[in-house]
């Protein structure tokens, strides 16, 4: 999976079959399940004309004759609808990091700041779900090792750049400095609201729980002011990980708009190794405003100055 482009995701693990049948396989019966998944599941199925878009498919792929064609029509169906968060991935694809051993976790920074701020900085990481959890843990010692000081007078969180990573991932590494069980909402196409919680080191979007950590830790410095640290560049999970704090006290947004790539992703897997990810819902802020375009910090702010800044209201706040 490339950085630039499938790091923003948000996996939530769906399995999605396409039947294998041995006589006479039907590949646009094929397709059509993925197309009608699609419309049914895309969070923007109501205000898209479907005909049409069946139809320019038809026009591109007049027959679909084998599993090159389905995936090629998933593909133009994904161009079609113009999400620039979904994606598709056909199997054994050098960039699938689903099936990449081998992905390489970011070097976490972490430090004291004017004697008494903890900082942490965490880059985004597209990987499977055994290397994702080797870096919630990575987070979590960062953390810890931090905490060892005491009287820290807050926390800030930098997230510029991080483009993303799988649901869960970096929220449980910090989840020791969340206060409050609920961390997010997102809206899907149906209007039906859907909670993220931390709860027992497991990350639950709605009642399934997505991820976990196995880990019980508690800090020292808890319940002080956190800032978060944002830019263009901030993406997908990277996003929701920064307004997942808004839902907490003391917590205030430093930095540029962020990407506006809000949506949650289900990841739908084929027999054959494929991935279909797809934005199902949006993330919202804690007043159920959807965020479509990205979050807007508290403090608008050069990405050079935020972390000066960031500084200067934590301790006017001790």
């Amino acid at each position: 999976m490339r950085i630039k482009t499938i790091t923003i995701f948000v996996l939530l693990g769906l399995l999605f079959s396409c039947k294998n049948e041995v006589k006479k396989p039907n590949f646009k019966h094929y397709f059509n399940q993925s197309f009608n998944l699609i419309k049914k599941e895309y969070i923007k199925t109501g205000e898209l004309n479907w005909i049409e878009i069946e139809n320019n498919i038809n026009d591109s792929i007049p027959k679909f004759r084998n599993n090159i064609d389905v995936y090629n029509g998933i593909r133009y169906t994904l161009k079609q609808i113009n999400d620039k968060h979904s994606f598709f991935l056909p199997p054994k694809n050098q960039s699938n990091f689903f099936i990449n051993d081998s992905v390489i976790i970011p070097k976490i920074k972490y430090e004291i700041l004017d004697n008494k701020i903890g900082y942490i900085k965490i880059l985004g990481l597209a990987a499977n779900d055994s290397i994702s959890s080797l870096y919630s843990l990575k987070i979590r010692e960062a953390l810890k090792k931090l905490d060892i000081y005491p009287n820290l007078s807050g926390w800030i969180i930098d997230l510029r750049n991080n483009r993303g990573g799988k649901l869960g991932t970096f929220s449980l590494g910090l989840a020791p400095l969340y206060t409050d069980t609920i961390i997010g909402l997102s809206i899907n196409n149906k209007g039906k609201y859907i909670k993220h919680k931390l709860s027992n080191n497991n990350y639950y979007y709605g009642d399934n729980i997505i991820n976990t950590i196995k880990l019980t830790d508690t800090l020292i410095n808890k319940n002080k002011p956190i800032a978060i640290l944002v830019n263009e560049k901030t993406a997908s999970l990277g996003e929701s990980t920064a307004q997942s704090f808004k839902f907490q006290k003391q917590t205030l947004i430093f930095g540029t708009k962020t990407r506006g790539l809000t949506s949650d992703l289900q990841v739908f897997e084929y027999v054959s190794g494929a991935r279909l990810g797809l934005s199902t819902s949006f993330i919202c802020d804690e007043n159920k405003k959807t965020l479509e375009e990205g979050i807007i910090p508290d403090i608008e702010c050069t990405s050079e100055q935020s972390l000066k800044l960031a500084i200067e209201w934590i301790k006017s706040i001790i």
